[in-house]
């Protein structure tokens, strides 16, 4: 367990050192890669229409938990004045230990585990709210 009480990616026994992390919630409803992200997993990625929503989660090299959305399309337009958002939230890694336990895991789960394996597809909208509603300290940008 590394000092912001993640398992630093063991899993099953083995250190998991590759440079992706599979998700669980991609298009077509099977697991993916994400590119270009060290450790990320895709949290959501729906298409409808003309409407578009991603949103992954990815912890940076201090281990702090960053969740981005970009969503494209009409949709979108209730939010932005066009048909485009994007938002950042950025969660110290000291919250992590209170992310894991908001969102139901066990003590040292190590967050990225915990939502490949119960927060992606339809579960990302809950997830949204509860860390919406959770009071924890974050840090939020918008783009529109």
């Amino acid at each position: 367990m590394d000092e912001h009480g993640q398992e630093g990616g063991v899993r099953g026994g083995r250190r998991d050192n590759g440079p992706f992390r599979v998700g669980l919630g991609g298009a077509g409803g099977g697991p993916h890669r994400v590119t270009g992200v060290p450790d990320a997993v895709v949290l959501r990625d729906e298409q409808s229409n003309f409407n578009r929503r991603h949103l992954s989660a990815h912890l940076d090299a201090e281990g702090n938990l960053h969740i981005s959305g970009h969503d494209l399309g009409p949709a979108t337009s209730q939010m932005s004045g066009d048909d485009e958002y994007e938002w950042f939230t950025v969660y110290a890694a000291a919250e992590l230990p209170a992310i894991v336990a908001l969102l139901d895991g066990e003590p040292g789960e190590h967050i990225l585990d915990l939502l490949a394996s119960r927060w992606t597809g339809e579960r990302a909208g809950e997830l949204e709210r509860r860390l919406r509603e959770s009071g924890l300290p974050v840090k939020r940008s918008t783009w529109s």
